[in-house]
Formats: C-alpha cells, sequence, structure tokens
C-alpha cells in the first residue's frame, strides 16, 4: 500500500510502538522503507507534497487486511486534520 512519506512517522510511532502494535494484533510482517537521506526532512503535515512510501504488509488474507485498515485509519485521521 502507498501513503503520503510526510506521514510514515505517525505510522511508525514512537520508538516503533505504533507499528509494532499493528504487527502484533494483526499477526503481520510490516516493511516501511527507510527515509531517504538526501530528501529534506518535511514535519510539517499540513505541507503539500506528492511524495509517497510503499508500504509492505505479509501475512494471511485477513490479518493483512486488517494492518492495512489499522494503517488507512492512521492516514485518514492525520489527513482530516490537515484538511480542516
Amino acid at each position: 500500500m502507498t501513503i503520503p512519506a510526510n506521514l510514515r512517522k505517525y505510522i511508525i510511532g514512537t520508538k516503533g510502538a505504533t507499528v509494532q502494535a499493528i504487527i502484533q494484533k494483526t499477526n503481520t510482517k510490516i516493511q516501511i522503507p527507510q527515509s531517504e537521506e538526501s530528501a529534506p526532512a518535511n514535519d510539517d503535515p499540513f505541507a503539500e507534497d506528492d511524495t509517497t512510501v510503499d508500504i509492505q504488509i505479509d501475512g494471511d488474507s485477513e490479518g493483512v487486511a486488517l494492518a492495512k485498515a489499522e494503517i488507512e485509519k492512521i492516514v485518514g485521521e492525520r489527513v482530516s486534520v490537515s484538511i480542516i
């Protein structure tokens, strides 16, 4: 699945806590690529940025669907905050 690059930190969470919780809850393996060193850091969730990252989710179909839903929920919450 693809998400905006500036939301990667919200999926990972503090010290990886959010992604680890999703992994444990869904019994999946989630791979999120590291941020590119050469890319400028943009911590502004309101910034217009077309950069995306591909997240890989491995596991059984039910777990993958649940993990994807959890990630989409986080992305949706962050995107709706930036729209308001």
